[in-house]
């Protein structure tokens, strides 16, 4: 064997001792169990497999330019030299890049999943020390992490932190309330310790005099007439749920839907009126949401309209992201059973009181305004492409089906199922289905 040739072999071996190498360290600072050991190290040898095979196929274009004459033996010797320390190269960052990622999940408790990363995409010819080589490196990095842990997940981060600030306006309502009762017992007690005198007794309450304040003896005998407050409120709706389809005849398991990527967000307003004055445990509620529908069609699947059809059909190339949202604005209307009753505050003023648990059942009417088909893709040239489509697909514009939820205060989960086919002329009906928990914020 040539002395360059044992150079190129030394190198590769080299860079499979120091994959090795780092597959111990990274399993020695964190536990790993034995299919996340066998996962990582079946990653490291995919990387290392991937760079032989392009270093091989190089090799033969170069032997193939010494069969033509393009370029003599000596120069054809240099570029194997070259294209070996670029593939030695390739495997040592690419192994940096695994090492840094697989310490972020295990610190963070995140589960190791390494089935999805697409080693076309983690191709680079390196070295890094220049500016614009360092900036593909991280760009690389951050596309891994964007693909496998922070996939759509700005709807669900923006309700969280919605939560978070009603929950600390509550607190601060909280801690007011109870400044406000320390103020009143201290005046309380100022007054009483002032009063040097008996004082005269109280006129006895007048049940015939509507101004007369309850007693326990005539509280039982107020007139529910007289109870104060409005019969309506309104406030802010946010729901977050998980979102499918159902054809004809068939069931969730063989929809072809993502069932975890697929996923809905609301935001609107509902405005709650009692039926009757004076029965509180009975009441509409309506109003207006916007509805964002996502759906993720599974393996290497997208929507696809064919004339009057849309259907799921495998993509043509390989699928980095793959999402279809409908955008739709629904009106909903339910009728709504909640325990509840007459309350009095300190100046015994009498009123209905919101409901603790309750119930809703109704359904709803809608239109459909937008729907957006995003997908991130290679193609045949290794280029990584994103779309974004926006058409009609055959969508149904008129949306009508029936919904419920049960919860108590604020919170509730639901349920919303669509009578109307999601597309128009389909042969086989499909049908949207979603459920998850919303908030009224009065």
């Amino acid at each position: 064997m040539k002395p360059k040739l044992l150079i190129i072999s030394f190198l590769i071996v080299l860079f499979s001792l120091n994959c090795a190498t780092s597959f111990a360290q990274v399993t020695e600072e964190y536990a790993f169990t034995e299919t996340e050991k066998a996962d990582y190290q079946a990653l490291l040898e995919r990387i290392e497999t991937f760079e032989k095979e392009v270093l091989k196929q190089k090799i033969e274009n170069i032997n193939a330019q010494v069969e033509t004459g393009e370029i003599d033996e000596k120069t054809a010797q240099q570029l194997k030299i070259e294209a070996s320390e670029i593939a030695a190269q390739n495997i040592s960052d690419l192994t940096q890049i695994v090492d840094s990622y697989t310490l972020y999940l295990k610190r963070n408790d995140y589960p190791l999943d390494f089935s999805e990363i697409d080693l076309d995409e983690l191709e680079l010819d390196l070295p890094t020390e220049d500016l614009e080589g360092l900036f593909e490196v991280l760009e690389v990095l951050g596309n891994v992490f964007e693909d496998l842990q922070l996939s759509d997940h700005e709807e669900y981060a923006a309700l969280k932190a919605k939560r978070k600030e009603v929950e600390a306006k509550r607190e601060e309502l909280l801690e007011a309330r109870e400044e406000m009762k320390a103020m009143r017992k201290k005046q309380y007690e100022e007054r009483k310790y002032k009063i040097t005198t008996a004082p005269t007794p109280p006129t006895p309450p007048n049940p015939e005099d509507p101004n007369s304040p309850p007693t326990p003896e005539n509280l039982e005998q107020t007139d529910v007439s007289k109870v104060k407050g409005s019969r309506s409120t309104d406030g802010l709706v946010l729901a977050l749920g998980f979102n499918n389809a159902l054809t004809d005849g068939g069931s969730l398991d063989d929809s072809g839907i993502r069932f975890g990527g697929s996923r809905t967000f609301e935001i609107g307003y509902a405005r709650e009126s009692r039926v009757f004055k004076n029965v509180g445990w009975l009441s509409v509620k309506y109003g207006f949401s916007f509805q964002f529908n996502g759906l993720k069609p599974e393996g290497n699947n997208v929507f696809a309209v064919n004339g009057d059809q849309t259907n799921i059909e495998e993509f043509d190339f390989n699928l980095r992201k793959n999402k279809f949202r409908m955008d739709n604005l629904i009106f909903p209307l339910h009728l709504q059973l909640g325990s509840n009753g007459i309350k009095t505050n300190s100046k015994g003023a009498r009123y209905y009181s919101d409901h603790d648990f309750k119930v809703g059942l109704g359904g709803f009417v809608g239109l459909n305004l937008l729907n957006t088909n995003k997908l991130k893709y290679t193609n045949e040239n290794g280029q990584r492409i994103k779309e974004r489509i926006r058409d009609d697909f055959n969508t149904t514009n008129l949306l009508y089906g029936l919904s419920a939820y049960v919860g108590w205060d604020e919170f509730s989960f639901y349920a919303q199922y669509n009578l109307n086919p999601m597309f128009t002329d389909n042969i086989v009906d499909t049908h949207n289905i979603q459920f998850g928990v919303r908030f009224d914020l009065n």
